[in-house]
């Protein structure tokens, strides 16, 4: 799920912001050397927390909050195509944005100067989006769904179930 929305927000920001490289945060950010005569924007995953579980019967209801890291990474600051015109595209791409696709609209959470060295000045904006956290159905979760509860026993041979009452 989580590279899946990363590259959807990627491939958001190539349509919505040409002129920029886009991509996902590297493997090896000390390596990273910003190339593009313009800048980039680094994509990342960093973190996600849950809402308080609603349970009935036979469904489960959690809402799921997930946070991305944008990174802006430019040659100038103020002049246009700067790290700020760049910060302000990049929120106004992605806000509102995501509704049809995940089930909810991506909000920004912060922004703020991250590092300035050599002439180049990076700026880190946090998107989140609260979607619904549901379990895939796997074989593996089809049959942990399947599996007689602590208090069912089925007899190995007979196929019969046994219903042991704890006290």
């Amino acid at each position: 799920m989580i590279k899946q929305i990363e590259d959807a927000i990627l491939a958001r920001l190539k349509a919505e912001i040409p002129g920029y490289e886009v991509r996902s945060f590297p493997e090896k950010p000390g390596e990273f050397r910003l190339t593009h005569p313009k800048g980039a924007v680094l994509v990342a995953y960093s973190r996600g927390t849950f809402g308080r579980s609603e349970s009935t019967d036979d469904t489960s209801r959690q809402q799921r909050r997930m946070e991305f890291d944008l990174f802006m990474v430019v040659r100038n600051l103020r002049e246009h195509g700067g790290a700020y015109d760049l910060l302000d595209a990049v929120r106004l791409a992605l806000t509102g944005w995501g509704r049809d696709t995940l089930g909810g609209a991506f909000f920004p959470v912060s922004e703020g100067f991250q590092d300035a060295a050599n002439g180049v000045w990076t700026y880190r904006l946090t998107m989140a989006v609260i979607i619904p956290a549901q379990a895939l159905e796997t074989d593996l979760t089809r049959a942990v769904a399947a599996a007689p509860t602590a208090s069912e026993i089925r007899a190995a041979n007979l196929g019969e179930l046994i219903i042991v009452n704890n006290p």
